[in-house]
């Protein structure tokens, strides 16, 4: 997605189970572990990747935001 989309902004609306897998990619935490993540249905989570010269970052800027829900759907 990443090198389709260069320099654009991309959404992607995707089953938990995808947002588990993405921290374990971009964490790196291998396939030896395991890194749960709670999240709630249409929670949403906010990865950034920002390209510096020579390296490559990814950043969580939120994650399972449900502030545009209201209390009683929370």
């Amino acid at each position: 997605i990443v090198a389709a989309h260069r320099g654009e902004r991309v959404l992607v609306v995707c089953h938990g189970g995808v947002i588990e897998f993405a921290f374990d990619h971009i964490f790196n935490i291998g396939p030896w572990r395991r890194c749960e993540v709670w999240t709630h249905n249409t929670g949403v989570t906010h990865f950034e990747y920002v390209e510096h010269p020579g390296r490559e970052v990814w950043r969580l800027r939120s994650h399972d935001r449900v502030d545009h829900l209201t209390p009683d759907l929370r």
